[in-house]
């Protein structure tokens, strides 16, 4: 389940929260919201809190390997919310390897990440 939980004034910010096993039918949803933000504003920036994640369909990875290539340098900021020891690393891992600046925060840092997110 990927749900969109809140969208910033000026529309460059988008906030979703990712749980359970993800599907195809999630990326379906997802990906026309964030092209469309895409195409008004040029670069965008996401905040993800990961809420018990138990999987991702091979499908659901393709699109999202997809929609990467595609949309490679349109990020500005991407901000990962979790609760775990293995976000923190994903998150300080990949942050190399993205044109944009990546951030984890724990959870109780959530007001935090949604304004760092949002340029603050």
């Amino acid at each position: 389940m990927i749900d969109h939980l809140d969208t910033s004034p000026d529309g460059r910010a988008m906030r979703f929260r990712a749980g359970g096993k993800l599907t195809h039918e999630d990326y379906q949803a997802l990906i026309p919201l964030l092209e469309q933000a895409i195409s008004e504003h040029g670069k965008i920036s996401i905040l993800v809190e990961l809420d018990d994640i138990t999987g991702i369909e091979a499908r659901a990875v393709m699109d999202e390997f997809a929609f990467d290539i595609r949309h490679f340098r349109d990020f500005d900021r991407l901000g990962v919310i979790g609760d775990g020891p293995w976000e923190d690393w994903m998150t300080r891992t990949t942050n190399p390897l993205v044109p944009g600046d990546m951030r984890y925060f724990p959870e109780a840092e959530a007001d935090t990440a949604w304004a760092w997110v949002q340029g603050g």
